[in-house]
């Protein structure tokens, strides 16, 4: 079976902007606690969306239920690591969502 590529890689990074522009912020769980934080940085490398957040070191407690939510409210990932603290050291978290064709 010959597998034919139609998309461009320009259509695929026109994708990952498109997704990328519409993440909103962040919604996660302290210590029972429900919170939202902006993204700390959003980018798009070729045709893969990169979206950061970061957790000062000020942050005590465990974090749970991690969700990104896009500018219509909608749940479009989530991590359901668990990140308790145990040192001084900040949390930095990496939602990296490549867009590729199948």
């Amino acid at each position: 079976m010959i597998n034919l590529r139609t998309l461009t890689d320009k259509a695929l990074n026109k994708l990952a902007n498109y997704y990328i522009s519409k993440l909103k912020n962040v919604k996660y769980t302290l210590d029972g606690e429900e919170k939202e934080i902006d993204f700390f940085s959003k980018k798009v490398i070729g045709n893969t969306a990169c979206a950061y957040v970061f957790f000062d070191e000020n942050y005590k407690g465990k974090i749970t239920n991690i969700r990104v939510i896009d500018k219509d409210g909608d749940i479009v990932a989530q991590d359901k690591k668990v990140y308790e603290r145990t040192t001084d050291k900040a949390l930095y978290i990496a939602f990296k969502h490549e867009f590729t064709e199948v």
